[in-house]
């Protein structure tokens, strides 16, 4: 049994289930965009000299009227400085959004949320024109952690702009913290209605989703494309995603918090095994977690995330990592625990010792841990209060498009960790 934060995937933790996009367009549209970028580069790098030369001056001597610079070997541009400046813009503005079209690509595919849609194509130019709107266009800097796309009455949103909304999701509360945890961490994406001024949002960590703002901004069509999985909303969006997803259902959460110090239980495992909190090095044994374990990554950007984000602990056993223990959700006054831990070590004590260790960090900075399960998951609900967490209250969330997870089955009843 996990004692979880499970995020909005499949029946047991593993991927949710997405239509594949082959191999071989991943890699021409990777092909096309290394292309791209170095085109860019090269006509920076090209009109440079027509820019110097039109705006520097020697010894006191006026700026040359123009300038011939040479592009592609064979096409020849005669520039004034007024014209090498505006040409260095419009290609520093395009260079700056390949960046985040670059970026949007890498991450999607790293992640394996990347798809090819019937409407792609218009997506990628939405998203460029949107993110050249938000940009000046000299910025080429701008940190871009996440993916631009625009859905049908959704603009996405860049970390920066997300955290400029800081304030919709405070004061924070124990259980999911998805807004908070993007601008704390940088992994995620969200959308709103639209950019300035928006009125509505939706942010996703790992497939786990919060709704927040003004309902009625929204269109039925326009949250079909972003939304799905495991929903937290308040009731106010009720109505919208009735109508849209006419297969909603709600899954019942218990929400617990830890007052104080976490109790340090004792281990039952056989043999030698070490818990210690996981550094950049064990990036490799995280991702060699099996499906039903590696979830527990997702919300830090995956397994070298999660290893070198200093948060999380691990537990080592027969040679290899066996329970893996993290803020899955990182918020400004609490972080949601999030615990995984391998079929044959369950029942043993390494998911309690691990989640010991993360909540007395968690305490040290200054925070408070809670743990989030469902009433169904008996073991989760024990590990819990053998650290000392006690029931802060009951929720629910929405659960579309994918199943209500079951509870890994209970090694034994008689050992509990």
């Amino acid at each position: 049994m996990r004692p979880t934060v499970r995020p909005a995937n499949g029946p047991e933790g593993g991927p949710r289930s997405r239509p594949s996009t082959s191999t071989a367009a991943v890699q021409l549209i990777g092909l096309l965009l290394l292309i791209g970028g170095g085109v860019l580069i090269y006509l920076l790098v090209a009109i440079w000299p027509a820019v110097m030369a039109g705006t520097a001056t020697a010894q006191g001597a006026p700026p040359r009227s123009t300038a011939t610079v040479t592009v592609f070997v064979v096409v020849r541009l005669t520039l004034d400085p007024d014209s090498a400046l505006l040409l260095l813009a419009i290609i520093a503005g395009a260079l700056g959004s390949f960046v985040q079209v670059a970026t949007s690509f890498s991450t999607f595919v790293g992640n394996q949320r990347f798809e090819l849609s019937s409407g792609w194509r218009s997506e990628i130019v939405n998203s460029t024109l949107t993110t050249c709107r938000s940009q000046h266009p000299l910025a080429l800097g701008s940190r871009v952690h996440q993916a631009a796309r625009m859905t049908a009455a959704m603009v996405s949103l860049m970390v920066e702009q997300l955290t400029s909304l800081r304030e919709w999701f405070l004061p924070d509360r124990p259980g999911p913290l998805v807004g908070l945890h993007i601008i704390q961490t940088g992994n995620g994406v969200a959308w709103a209605d639209r950019w300035p001024k928006p009125r509505a949002v939706v942010v996703d960590a790992a497939g786990n989703q919060s709704l927040c703002g003004d309902p009625e901004a929204l269109a039925p069509a326009a949250v079909r494309g972003p939304v799905g999985g495991f929903v937290e909303a308040p009731e106010r969006f009720a109505p919208l995603l009735h109508a849209a997803f006419p297969d909603l259902r709600e899954w019942q959460r218990v929400v617990f918090v830890l007052d104080g110090e976490p109790r340090r239980p004792e281990l039952r495992g056989r043999g030698q095994g070490m818990v210690r909190r996981l550094r950049t090095a064990d990036a490799a044994a995280v991702g060699a977690l099996s499906d039903q374990s590696l979830w527990i990554s997702k919300t830090w950007g995956g397994a070298a995330g999660l290893a070198g984000s200093g948060t999380a602990w691990g537990a080592f056993a027969g040679g290899r990592l066996v329970a893996v223990a993290c803020p899955f959700f990182v918020g400004d006054r609490y972080e949601d625990i999030g615990v995984a831990t391998e079929a044959g070590f369950r029942g043993q004590g390494w998911s309690t010792a691990c989640a010991a260790g993360v909540c007395g960090d968690i305490r040290r900075r200054g925070r408070t841990p809670s743990w989030t399960t469902a009433p169904e998951h008996g073991a989760s609900i024990r590990v819990a209060e053998k650290l000392g967490f006690r029931l802060e209250r009951h929720d629910r969330m929405f659960v579309i498009g994918i199943p209500i997870p079951r509870p890994a089955a209970d090694p034994t009843r008689r050992s509990h960790r």
